[in-house]
């Protein structure tokens, strides 16, 4: 039986599975790109080799408290992106996401996505799942649509890459009935 620790999920072309120290090198490769750190809230930039050490590290100590899960998203040549899911203890499950450069555009995001929405909801009982998306970010938000979800409110939050500065964002959120039933349509 798999333990919140090694939680590994499949699709056809994608093995979603806990990160190893082997990919540092990968992740420090795609989130050094300014386009993908840009994007995400808690990702400074510059991201340096130790920023990515600390943050494989981290995510180690995450998964243990059962509150996180994060994923590799590997597509059989090694990672190309990253996935998870925070706030796992309660009924409403935040998610984000990533794709190295090469990787996006390619269906890779919609298919890691949709299987991490048949986990939370049918093997965790979530009631709601939720993603933030900066403005402009629009394949984000269309990745999340396409899944089903619905634009639910705006914001602003943080961002370390864009020199600390409070960025226009806006939330979607999908509820387990939606997700339950559009796959009855």
């Amino acid at each position: 039986m798999q333990t919140i620790l090694n939680v590994r999920l499949e699709t056809s072309r994608l093995q979603l599975r806990p990160a190893e120290e082997r990919d540092i090198a990968c992740f420090h490769q795609y989130l050094s790109d300014y386009a993908v750190s840009s994007m995400l809230a808690g990702v400074p930039h510059p991201y340096t080799l130790e920023d990515a050490r600390n943050g494989y590290f981290a995510s180690l100590e995450e998964r243990k408290n059962g509150d996180v899960l994060r994923w590799v998203i590997d597509n059989g040549s090694g990672m190309i992106g990253s996935i998870g899911a925070r706030k796992l203890q309660s009924p409403n499950a935040l998610l984000g996401y990533w794709l190295g450069p090469p990787f996006q555009g390619l269906g890779y995001m919609r298919e890691a996505l949709a299987r991490v929405l048949a986990y939370l909801f049918n093997e965790r009982g979530m009631a709601n799942a939720s993603a933030h998306v900066f403005e402009g970010n629009e394949r984000s938000a269309n990745v999340l649509l396409q899944a089903g979800f619905s634009f639910t409110a705006t914001c602003t939050s943080h961002s370390l890459a864009r020199s600390d500065e409070n960025v226009p964002d806006r939330i979607f959120t999908l509820t387990r009935d939606t997700y339950k039933s559009a796959l009855l349509q």
